[in-house]
């Protein structure tokens, strides 16, 4: 065998492992294509931005961390969120009540439930985070907001 049937040879071995690790990665997981496409929707939302109008933390003259209750009121054309932290758990509303909220972290959004009042509660995420509500048709976002 020849220097040349060697060298090809091993580029025909390589190609072959690499055709099985193309083979390996060409079946996406049902679970990321739901999480891709509900990323992209919520991305794509572009809504209008609530403004804060009230932050118990600023109200209060404390611009420290750590003082009990605090409470954060956004609106916008009509709608208010409201969201109240008290220790581990946010609770909020949106009125008028919406048809559905999402919770946008830095790197997941996830859907919450909410009640037919406008009503919902989640656990305190690590990070920012904002609200995307739909409300009447049109698409309401929070600034970003920490708590944690």
């Amino acid at each position: 065998m020849s220097d040349t049937d060697d060298a090809q040879q091993a580029d025909d071995e390589l190609l072959a492992l690499l055709g099985e690790a193309i083979e390996d990665t060409n079946a996406v997981p049902p679970w990321l294509t739901r999480f891709a496409n509900e990323s992209h929707r919520l991305l794509s939302l572009e809504g209008e931005l609530a403004a804060i109008v009230s932050d118990s933390l600023v109200d209060a003259g404390e611009m420290r961390s750590g003082a009990g209750v605090r409470t954060i009121e956004f609106a916008v054309d009509g709608t208010t969120v409201r969201l109240e932290v008290d220790g581990a758990e946010i609770r909020g509303s949106v009125s008028p009540a919406p048809s559905e909220v999402h919770l946008v972290t830095e790197t997941d959004p996830h859907s919450i439930q909410v009640n037919q009042r406008g009503f919902f509660q989640f656990d305190t995420p690590a990070g920012l985070f904002r609200i995307v509500a739909v409300v009447d048709g049109s698409v309401i976002r929070t600034d970003w907001v920490r708590f944690s």
